[in-house]
């Protein structure tokens, strides 16, 4: 994107969901986490990577996982990105 890592790197939180299962098994809990890093820090621009992994396996859901989030990010005023993986087999 030609972007220079070094002037913008102070500026990128990461939330490792996959990581810690009680977040990617608690929308509550990872909602409040998102919520606090976004009032902490000034977060504006939110990328979920990957959405898919919030519904793997629960696929009649996703619709409502994904409007869970999208509503997260319009109440928080946040320009998001939401990546979705799909397996070659679906």
């Amino acid at each position: 994107m030609g972007l220079d890592y070094e002037s913008i790197k102070d500026n990128i939180f990461v939330i490792d969901a996959a990581s810690h299962s009680i977040l990617r098994d608690s929308f509550l809990t990872l909602q409040q986490t998102i919520v606090e890093a976004i009032k902490e820090h000034g977060v504006r621009c939110t990328v979920v990577d990957s959405i898919t992994g919030f519904f793997e396996e629960k696929e009649m859901l996703a619709r409502s996982i994904v409007r869970k989030f999208f509503n997260l990010m319009k109440k928080w005023y946040q320009t998001a990105i939401f990546v979705s993986q799909k397996r070659s087999g679906h």
